[in-house]
Parts: C-alpha cells; sequence; structure tokens
C-alpha cells in the first residue's frame, strides 16, 4: 500500500495510512493526534520537527508545513534504513514510471531514469524531494517553489525549472 500511494501519490491512501498509525497509538485522528504521531515517529529517528504542523495525511491542506530541512532528514535516514527500502523502491522514477513517468521528457532530459523522488503541488506551490544520481553518488534533495501565481501554466514552469535543475547535475553511473 505504501508503494502505491507513493508512486501514484494516491492522497486519500496516503491520509488513511497517517489515520492509521495515529490510532495504533492510541491516538485521536484529528489534528492533534496527526501532528503527535508524526512529530513522534519522526523524533524517533532523530528528525527536526521545528516548523512541522501536520493538519491531514496526504499533506493537501494548506495550513501544512514541513521545512526542507525536515525532508532531506527522511530522505537520509529513509535511504540509509532497509525498514524503509519499501518507501524507497515506490518512488516514482524520472521519465519512467508513476506521477514521473511523462516527466523529464522534454525538459532536463539528462535526468531521465537517473531521479527518484516524490511530486507535490498546492495552487500556489511545486515542489519534488528525493534523490539523483550522479555519477558513482546519490544525492538527496528537496526543492519546494512557493508563491507561485495559481495556474497551469505557471505550475509547469516552476516544473520545468526543477526538471532542468536536476537535469544539469544528473549523469549516469559510471
Amino acid at each position: 500500500m505504501v508503494k502505491f500511494a507513493i508512486l501514484w501519490s494516491d492522497n486519500q491512501l496516503a491520509d488513511r495510512l497517517v489515520r492509521e498509525a495515529a490510532r495504533h497509538e492510541n491516538l485521536p485522528t484529528d489534528q492533534p493526534g496527526l501532528q503527535k504521531v508524526v512529530e513522534t515517529s519522526l523524533r524517533a529517528y532523530g528528525i527536526s520537527t521545528e516548523k512541522l504542523f501536520i493538519v491531514d495525511g496526504a499533506g493537501l491542506a494548506k495550513e501544512n508545513m514541513v521545512t526542507p530541512r525536515t525532508i532531506i532528514q527522511v530522505l537520509m535516514t529513509m535511504r540509509n534504513n532497509p525498514n524503509f527500502q519499501a518507501i524507497y523502491e515506490g518512488l516514482p522514477v524520472s521519465g519512467q514510471t508513476g506521477t514521473l513517468k511523462n516527466r523529464f521528457l522534454t525538459t532536463g532530459t539528462n535526468a531521465v531514469g537517473l531521479v527518484r523522488a516524490k511530486t507535490g503541488w498546492l495552487n500556489s506551490v511545486v515542489s519534488l524531494a528525493g534523490y539523483v544520481t550522479v555519477g558513482k553518488n546519490e544525492y538527496v534533495f528537496a526543492i519546494i517553489a512557493d508563491h507561485i501565481t495559481p495556474g497551469f501554466k505557471y505550475r509547469n514552469r516552476a516544473r520545468e525549472t526543477i526538471y532542468s535543475l536536476l537535469g544539469t547535475i544528473a549523469a549516469p553511473p559510471n
């Protein structure tokens, strides 16, 4: 279920999984319960929860807040822990799978097959966070473009800029 939720950005399933995690910890499934279960889970791995505010498990509420630092720490922790291998493997691959299947094909083409990442967007925010292969190394990244003029055209411009950036640094393994 986790792989599917990540691969296809199934927001309803993601929200249900977080609420189920709260229930499992005998917490309510309202905002304070979700906040507590996420904070407790992150802190268990030494991940910063500074400025973290969770309203829903899908990340769709405009009031949700997370810093790029927290995202980077999650990605680094996840990559080095075999317990999270399913999440890593579930991340869409640029130009190949899931929500990234049709992306990077015209902009950032050098990154096709070299980026594993989770997409995100709200009206005025576009984000992409994950891993980019650069030769024999894999780097973690989190890019959040905020205060974008609402609209498809402007979201696409922001996405293309992100793809171009990653296409500039991505390189296949030697």
